[in-house]
């Protein structure tokens, strides 16, 4: 599946560039010490996410979490009347378009990419809704705004 990326970081631009340089149709190839390309595999970028991590991440993982944060931070953006009667056809409106960003179809992106209390939110009564931060919070270093909101979302969870 072909993705249209706009890349606003230069060192990562750069790197793309030289990896599009590289013989053959996969993007992410390396050459090792002979002048050989080889694909990057899903494999190679979760045994990296876990060395890295020192934890059972998976790249999986890490697309479930971006999901998450944009369809909470759709689901905030809907003005107070949307929230309290949130439809069918909205919901499904705001899952095609995490599905849009993501690369994949709203039926993944529900069943695979959404937390299940994201999802809870745009489908479950006001109880659930209760959940949902109200108010920005303050940004931890490193993360997004829609970030923050997804982690605080988790632990009031607990």
């Amino acid at each position: 599946m072909a993705h249209d990326v706009a890349l606003k970081d230069k060192r990562i631009a750069r790197v793309v560039k030289r990896c599009q340089s590289l013989p053959g149709q996969e993007l992410f190839k390396y050459l090792d010490g002979d002048g050989q390309a080889h694909s990057v595999g899903s494999s190679d970028v979760n045994d990296y996410l876990h060395n890295a991590s020192g934890g059972e991440f998976t790249a999986k993982d890490f697309r479930t979490w971006h999901g998450s944060a944009a369809a909470l931070g759709l689901f905030k953006a809907l003005d107070k009347a949307e929230k309290a009667a949130i439809t069918k056809t909205l919901a499904n409106r705001l899952i095609a378009e995490v599905a849009q960003l993501s690369g994949n179809t709203a039926a993944v992106c529900r069943k695979s990419y959404i937390h299940p209390q994201v999802l809870a939110l745009l489908t479950l009564p006001d109880t659930a809704k209760a959940r949902a931060p109200a108010k920005p919070i303050a940004r931890k270093t490193g993360l997004t705004a829609g970030d923050s909101d997804f982690l605080a979302f988790l632990k009031r969870l607990k």
